[in-house]
């Protein structure tokens, strides 16, 4: 009994699944029946009996398929949103927190931070961003943000930053 591990490229309905292996990047043709569950993108681990019938793509017969999901990481809540419960596969992808607007008053101006304070719990936050010299102490900024890091004081993760005019 032989194993190829690969991610699936290609489901053919009643024939079997095109994977892509992940020793040698080849695509291999896994002979199968039964394709329901399978979905492009899966993950999985193939038993077969050692025999590759050599054509274009090199066919094998399955004997067990195994998919491997990813471990689910939880993630932090933000804002009101909650992580999903239960055994939930990951998103595909780079997916960033949405943009999120907030009002501040500039209580310090350094080189390259700002020392703000929220206008809406009073809390003080560090805002990096390199136009630190065009804001000046007092005044009152509209913050758009994707959330704050942790420290002393909390770091907000700057999309931009504007004057209240």
């Amino acid at each position: 009994m032989q194993t190829i591990t690969g991610t699936i490229t290609d489901v053919i309905i009643r024939r079997g699944i095109l994977i892509r292996d992940e020793d040698n990047e080849q695509e291999i043709m896994v002979n199968v029946r039964n394709t329901n569950r399978f979905k492009i993108g899966d993950r999985c681990s193939i038993a077969y009996d050692g025999h590759v019938i050599k054509s274009v793509p090199p066919q094998v017969n399955a004997s067990n398929i195994q998919i491997l999901r990813p471990p689910f990481i939880p993630v932090p809540p933000i804002g009101n949103i909650r992580p999903p419960v239960g055994n939930i596969r990951p998103p595909i992808g780079n997916i960033r927190p949405p943009v999120r607007e907030m009002r501040a008053r500039v209580v310090r101006r350094e080189s390259n931070f700002l020392i703000v304070q929220n206008n809406a719990d009073n809390q003080v936050l560090r805002i990096d961003t390199n136009n630190a010299r065009f804001f000046c102490p007092g005044t009152q900024v509209t913050i758009y943000h994707r959330g704050t890091t942790p420290g002393q004081p909390p770091r907000i993760n700057l999309v931009d930053i504007l004057p209240n005019c």
